[in-house]
């Protein structure tokens, strides 16, 4: 030690070498505390609650992701399917009740059409009287019928096409 103060006192090359190492040394001693609180505060941002790291749980939300994206297709598969089936589902109906014989007291004769989107389906009516009671079907193609109508069966198609989409 005794040599290191004499060649410190005598030497001011020495000197300044050494208050330059005593500086580097005590930055780096500061550099060291800096690094273990900035990896204690990574630590803190990476890991959830868990004990998982943010790696674990960015790949658990990719693979989330991608599930729903295959739900999403297969839904939107099936929803093409149900629209394909509704379209030729009876959505649109239009009754009317009369009285056509004047014997009989009452509406209890009726036609009733049913339709799908394109106007398409059948239109039943029924004749009752007190002896009887008749029905008929006719089937409907855009709106129409290759069967003679009579005006009640041409009403209930009326009102069953005046309905816009089953609404």
């Amino acid at each position: 030690m005794q040599v290191f103060l004499e060649k410190l006192s005598t030497d001011q090359a020495f000197f300044l070498l050494a208050v330059i190492v005593m500086v580097l040394f005590l930055l780096l001693l500061i550099n060291l505390i800096m690094i273990f609180g900035l990896k204690k505060k990574l630590k803190l941002v990476t890991h959830n609650q868990d004990g998982m790291n943010i790696e674990t749980i960015i790949n658990q939300y990719y693979t989330d992701v991608e599930e729903v994206k295959s739900t999403q297709g297969k839904i939107l598969i099936n929803q093409e399917e149900i629209n394909l089936i509704l379209q030729r589902c009876l959505s649109k109906v239009g009754v009317i009740r009369f009285n056509p014989f004047s014997e009989v007291g009452g509406d209890q004769s009726f036609a009733i059409a049913l339709l799908d989107r394109d106007n398409n389906g059948v239109v039943i009516s029924s004749l009752y009287n007190r002896e009887n009671c008749r029905f008929y079907g006719k089937p409907i193609v855009n709106g129409h019928s290759s069967y003679q109508l009579s005006d009640e069966e041409g009403e209930a198609i009326k009102r069953a096409i005046a309905e816009k989409d089953g609404n």
